[in-house]
């Protein structure tokens, strides 16, 4: 099994192509509406920072999903900020404003 994880998939390139000649392309998205991808967002958040066995102070988890909405990369963020946090297992606002570029 391969997982491929990209913002979009141009359908004119090679790559894309052969992956929808030879393979089962699944399309995720967080929603259609503002509110509703921001809510999907956080949720997503929560969740892998739970498997990462951290939490988020209030507020942090909304700051995390704005900034990361455009570019899908909320695990790497959430491990960047869950090793910054270290032995507090909580991140928190301040922490996300200063580690999510």
């Amino acid at each position: 099994m391969l997982v491929l994880e990209a913002a979009g998939l141009d359908q004119r390139m090679k790559l894309a192509k052969l992956l929808m000649d030879k393979a089962l392309v699944v399309e995720v998205g967080l929603g259609e509406g503002e509110v509703e991808r921001q809510s999907a967002a956080v949720a997503l958040a929560k969740a892998i920072g739970k498997e990462q066995a951290v939490e988020f102070e209030p507020g942090a988890a909304e700051d995390l999903a704005e900034f990361v909405a455009a570019t899908y990369a909320p695990e790497t963020e959430i491990e960047k900020l869950s090793t910054y946090a270290g032995e507090r297992r909580l991140i928190r606002r301040q922490d996300v404003s200063v580690m999510v570029v």
